[in-house]
């Protein structure tokens, strides 16, 4: 048994052997002692050397046996390399932005949250059977004033009467588009002077002799104090399906 630890260079050379003791290379106590008369009966004759400065093997019916002096400092070069880490730019931002990065703020306190909010609140049925719900303005009460408006829907609609003169097929579709929507009921004289005016305009699209319209109620078109309806409405989630 070795009087001190063994170099570890001695146990990696017998890494691929099966040794006899596993423990061999740590100090210990004489665990066993065996006759001379036995001796031949346990060796097998098989010796190896571990090279210069090493002790060598012997085979045993126990495994192998390390017999022989170990130099004090076995000399086996070494390596050493330096490894430096550098995080990229992009992980390093990224960490930045999820530290820095505000949470959520609460439903109650964003647009669509103040939209489902006013609709769970204000839905109801009206006399026909249909629900209702009044417009999400933004202030809380509907705006009453547009300054200027009236003029704008007229400028409008001046200059979509200039194009329907000049073109019969577009009238017709437009005058047809009008009738249909106030026969069912998607507009009405007005019964006052009106505080809002929507201007409008026509978008036609022709398929060989005949004409496609489609009209276009311009609620972001800005009055003389240059605010919109859509501007003083929340815009709230999109209901519309998507494929």
């Amino acid at each position: 048994m070795p009087a001190r630890q063994l170099p570890v260079q001695v146990r990696a050379k017998c890494s691929h052997l099966m040794l006899a003791d596993p423990s061999f290379d740590e100090p210990a106590p004489v665990e066993m002692l065996i006759g001379a008369d036995i001796f031949p009966q346990v060796w097998k004759n098989k010796c190896s050397s571990l090279g210069p400065g090493f002790p060598s093997v012997y085979s045993s019916v126990f495994g192998w046996v390390l017999i022989g002096p170990v130099q004090k400092h076995p000399d086996i070069g070494a390596q050493a390399m330096l490894v430096s880490l550098v995080s990229s730019m992009e992980s390093i931002i990224e960490r930045f932005w999820n530290v820095e990065e505000p949470e959520a703020a609460p439903p109650q306190f964003t647009e669509d949250g103040l939209c489902e909010e006013l609709f769970n609140s204000e839905m109801r049925r009206d006399s026909r059977g249909r629900f209702a719900v009044p417009l999400p303005f933004r202030s809380g009460r509907p705006v009453k004033d547009f300054p200027g408006s009236r003029q704008v829907a007229l400028n409008r609609f001046l200059q979509l009467e200039k194009k329907l003169s000049a073109d019969e097929v577009l009238y017709n579709a437009y005058r047809k588009f009008m009738l249909d929507y106030e026969s069912l009921g998607h507009m009405t004289l007005a019964e006052g002077p009106g505080q809002y005016f929507i201007p409008h305009h026509a978008i036609q699209k022709s398929e060989g002799d005949s004409v496609k319209l489609r009209v276009v109620f311009d609620a972001s078109a800005k009055c003389h104090s240059g605010v919109s309806l859509n501007q003083c409405y929340w815009s709230g989630r999109s209901c519309s399906r998507t494929s």
